[in-house]
C-alpha cells in the first residue's frame, strides 16, 4: 500500500501539472524572452517529472522498509541532487510524511520540497535544448490520500521561478503558480494558475 501510494501520487502529479494548452504563446515578464505554450507545457512536465523521480526512488525505498505494523507512519527529510540530461543538475530538498492502515487499505502522503535547477538542460520534443536555473527555486507541496479504489484526495501546488535560456539571444525569467486538485466524486482534476505567463485552467479525468 505504501509503495502504491507513492507511485500513484507522483504519477498523478506529473500528469496533472503537465496539462497545459499546446496552443498560443505565453510571454514572460516585461523585457524577458518568450516561451510558447507548448514549450511551457513540456517544461512543466519535465520539472515535476525530474523532482518526482528523485523523490519517489528514495521515498519508496524508505517507505517499504519492514516495520511489523499494519498501521503506522514515517517522517523524514531529504536533500538530494540528480543529473539532468543532456547536462546540469537539479537539487530536491524537503520533508515527507507517510501514513498507512493496511487493514483499511488506506494511505496518506504529505510533502513539501524545493526544486533548484543548476544549469539543468532539457531537450524538447523538437530537439531544441532549454537550460533552466533556479531563481531562486520552485516550491512544491502535495497532500494525497488513497483508499481501496485508488486516490481519494489529491492537491498539489507549484510556486516559484527560474531563468531559462534557449541560446544567448533568447532567454528570460519564468514564474509559476499552479494548483491541481482532485474531485474524488467525479475523478476530475481541476487546474488553475499560470506557468511562464501562460494561464493554466480546466479539468481532465484522472480515471
Amino acid at each position: 500500500m505504501r509503495k502504491h501510494l507513492l507511485i500513484t501520487a507522483f504519477a498523478g502529479a506529473a500528469l496533472a501539472l503537465s496539462a497545459c494548452s499546446d496552443d498560443g504563446t505565453g510571454p514572460g515578464p516585461a523585457g524577458d524572452g518568450v516561451l510558447t505554450a507548448a514549450e511551457a507545457a513540456q517544461l512543466n512536465q519535465a520539472i515535476l517529472g525530474m523532482s518526482a523521480g528523485v523523490r519517489s526512488r528514495s521515498a519508496t525505498s524508505r517507505s517499504t522498509e519492514p516495520t511489523g505494523q499494519s498501521t503506522g507512519s514515517l517522517n523524514f527529510t531529504f536533500d538530494e541532487t540528480a543529473s539532468c540530461q543532456p547536462g546540469g543538475s537539479v537539487g530536491v530538498a524537503g520533508g515527507m510524511s507517510i501514513g498507512w492502515d493496511d487493514a483499511a487499505r488506506t494511505s496518506t502522503l504529505s510533502t513539501d520540497f524545493a526544486v533548484e535547477h543548476d544549469a539543468c538542460a532539457h531537450r524538447l520534443d523538437n530537439g531544441q535544448v532549454i537550460t533552466l536555473t533556479g531563481d531562486p527555486d520552485i516550491d512544491v507541496s502535495m497532500d494525497v490520500t488513497t483508499g481501496p479504489g485508488g486516490l481519494t484526495s489529491f492537491v498539489i501546488r507549484e510556486t516559484g521561478a527560474f531563468t531559462w535560456s534557449k541560446d544567448a539571444a533568447n532567454n528570460g525569467r519564468c514564474s509559476l503558480d499552479v494548483t491541481a486538485q482532485l474531485n474524488p466524486a467525479t475523478g476530475a482534476v481541476t487546474l488553475s494558475g499560470s506557468f511562464c505567463g501562460t494561464p493554466v485552467s480546466g479539468t481532465f479525468q484522472e480515471r
